[in-house]
């Protein structure tokens, strides 16, 4: 239950094993205190303890062990790389009256190895008389095999012990592996590893996972994420929910990934996300619930118990330029001999059997090593699937082509592919700025301007809304984003648009607005929206709470204004002073404490500054001292010649009429 951090490199990548039961009509809380139980360490991850070997990638596989042997399919190890580092995982329940532990050997390719308890024994849930405890394993296996000729590894000998004949005649769950390997391009990996046990209608640690971030060098260029999961005993058809977000920015949600997909309650999916520019964390959480709630599938949520989780971030990617050198795809459909042909010249480039969800790598052969202008994919000797290699038509990591998901790829002139189409971003003349913003029914619009000298383009929206609501759709010169899913969560991470990508381009010296419609009344706040743009700068929009920007506008001089600050909570001691260039001024003072993000700083009378009986004049100074004098923070226009509004940001002096990222305007007066 450890946490290693390794310095990432390049290539990112997630890996999940996690193991559950299965709702019965017999499970109960067991003794009605689930905190009572001793976890040693368990209901979370963490370092792993041991060395963890450097790699370029990975894979997840895995079997189901409630009925024995099993096979673990290795063929998702790309051909000619080096195998590094093999870690094997296994777990499952047993009733503590019978075992005073979980089985910890297990055969594997014939030979027998006893594990590492790495979480456990845990008090999980009763089966009627039965009082089931699960414990977790873990085992390094690198130097048992030779992995060039180990196509797939057979496992069996795990025994907990009989439950319920009737309904739950073993909870053996069952076993996964994750191979690092190395194909030459640098990488590092962090790992987390333990016991993480959730079921949705439990109590204590035992309701929900507890969230894993991980933290990396942020790039002001798109990468690639791999996230894998080796996932047990979740029964088909189990509602739950992986959550991700980047920078603490939500994702959509990830809806019932496991579903006993490599049979036996047991799934290795792969997951790709895009890192847009300088996003530096990851965060990850699973959730046992209905990603369809409040309109709920009628099947009970799984109970999930997670092992494993691993990170390494991407290459550094771009756009499909130069003809596609290499692909790396999945086999969505049936277990299958796959041939894949290239144009010209016409050549058998990949002939082999391929596992359903398995993945499969294959490399152009023309004179410039490209794979020509199109592949041809045959299944069982029948034309499947054609897919366009020349980049005149859009390709990237997670495209899907019918019964194939583009994985891994680079391009001629490109190299890695992206997830996304938008780019690799940096280095252009980036200068955006906001306007103005409304919210009207079920619409808030943002209106932005581009000061720059070059034209930039939309990469990456962030956006928080208030709870209880949900994004249907975004427009900007044409609508960019279509939700076509309903969403429990209250925010969203955007990279993969509708339409093209000249719709999201501003020009320079335009001005365009972000019109955003929810599916019910937009509530007056808190939104915060924040817009990455491919050629490297970015924008953010905080509305707090009853904040609707169409509050009191002056029409004269301010002469009053009570503020609250929105910016990070400020650290103290510190002092805070506020001056008008025609009068008014005022000095406010925190202790240890510092100043709280969302305080109000009201004198006393109602305002933050006052200059009666004069005016503030044409600039407001905001200064900032922690013991060595002050500092100029930001400087506020309040001559009315830019709207200076009640419950909107205040308006800056430079560049002008743009909104503050850290003062919001509560209340004001002027001399009218």
């Amino acid at each position: 239950m450890k946490k290693l951090f390794l310095p990432l490199f390049f290539t990112l990548l997630l890996a999940f094993a996690i193991v559950g039961c299965k709702e019965s009509p017999n499970l109960t809380d067991p003794e009605n205190n689930l905190n009572s139980v001793n976890k040693g360490g368990t209901e979370t991850l963490g370092d792993p303890g041991i060395t963890i070997a450097q790699g370029s990638g990975y894979i997840v596989a895995g079997t189901g062990l409630r009925n024995q042997p099993g096979a673990i399919d290795l063929s998702g190890i790309p051909n000619g790389a080096t195998v590094k580092q093999v870690l094997l995982y296994w777990s499952g329940g047993f009733d503590i009256n019978v075992h005073s532990n979980g089985d910890n050997t297990i055969e594997v390719g014939g030979k027998t190895f006893m594990g590492e308890s790495i979480g456990g024994p845990t008090h999980f849930f009763n089966l009627g008389s039965k009082q089931v405890y699960f414990e977790t394993f873990r085992l390094d296996i690198t130097s048992e095999f030779d992995w060039n000729s180990t196509p797939n590894l057979l496992v069996q000998g795990m025994d907990n012990g009989a439950l319920d004949p009737n309904s739950e005649p073993n909870e053996n769950d069952g076993a996964g592996v994750l191979v690092i390997y190395d194909d030459g391009s640098p990488a590092t990996i962090q790992l987390v590893d333990g016991q993480d046990l959730v079921y949705w209608n439990f109590e204590g640690d035992l309701k929900e996972t507890k969230e894993q971030t991980f933290t990396f060098p942020a790039s002001d260029k798109n990468r690639t994420a791999h996230l894998g999961f080796l996932v047990a005993s979740c029964g088909v058809d189990r509602p739950n929910v992986v959550r991700v977000k980047l920078n603490g920015y939500l994702m959509p949600d990830f809806p019932n990934i496991f579903n006993s997909k490599d049979g036996g309650d047991f799934d290795s999916p792969k997951l790709t996300i895009n890192i847009p520019p300088d996003v530096s964390s990851l965060s990850v959480q699973l959730f046992s619930e209905d990603p369809n709630d409040p309109n709920p599938t009628g099947k009970g949520p799984a109970s999930l118990n997670w092992m494993t989780a691993a990170l390494s971030i991407g290459e550094e990617c771009a756009p499909c330029d130069g003809k596609i050198t290499q692909l790396t795809l999945r086999n969505d459909g049936d277990a299958a001999n796959i041939e894949v042909i290239q144009k010209k010249p016409e050549t058998s480039v990949h002939n082999a059997y391929v596992p359903a969800g398995g993945e499969f790598s294959f490399i152009g052969v023309d004179k410039k090593g490209t794979l020509s202008t199109e592949i041809s994919i045959y299944r069982e000797g029948v034309l499947d699937q054609k897919i366009h290699t020349s980049c005149s038509q859009d390709i990237f990591i997670g495209s899907v082509f019918g019964n194939y998901t583009v994985i891994d790829g680079y391009s001629r002139n490109g190299g890695k592919l992206c997830s996304t189409t938008s780019g690799s971003g940096g280095g252009s003349d980036c200068d955006v700025v906001s306007e103005k913003y409304k919210i009207d029914k079920k619409k808030l619009e943002w209106e932005i301007k581009n000061i720059g000298d070059e034209t930039v383009t939309i990469n990456t929206i962030f956006i928080l809304w208030p709870e209880g609501n949900s994004l249907k759709k975004i427009e900007f010169n044409k609508k960019i984003y279509d939700q076509v899913e309903s969403w429990i969560s209250s925010g969203i991470t955007i990279t993969q648009f509708t339409g093209n990508e000249k719709d999201r381009e501003l020009k320079k010296n335009k001005k365009e607005t972000l019109k955003f419609e929810f599916t019910e009344n937009a509530a007056e706040g808190p939104y915060q929206i924040k817009v990455v743009f491919k050629e490297g700068c970015e924008l953010v929009l905080d509305i707090p709470a009853g904040g609707n920007g169409g509050g009191t506008v002056c029409d004269s001089k301010i002469t009053q204004t009570l503020l609250k600050y929105t910016g990070p909570s400020i650290p103290g001691p510190v002092k805070i002073k506020f001056e008008g260039s025609s009068g008014g001024q005022e000095i406010y003072q925190y202790g240890d404490d510092g100043l709280p993000s969302g305080t109000e700083l009201d004198g006393g009378d109602g305002y933050t500054v006052s200059a009666l009986p004069g005016d503030f004049g044409s600039k407001f100074y905001v200064y900032i001292d922690f013991g060595n004098g002050y500092v100029l923070n930001e400087v506020h226009h309040t001559s009315c010649s830019v709207e200076y509004v009640a419950g909107a940001p205040a308006p800056l002096n430079e560049p002008k009429g743009a909104p503050s990222q850290n003062w919001w305007v509560v209340d004001f007066l002027d001399k009218n």
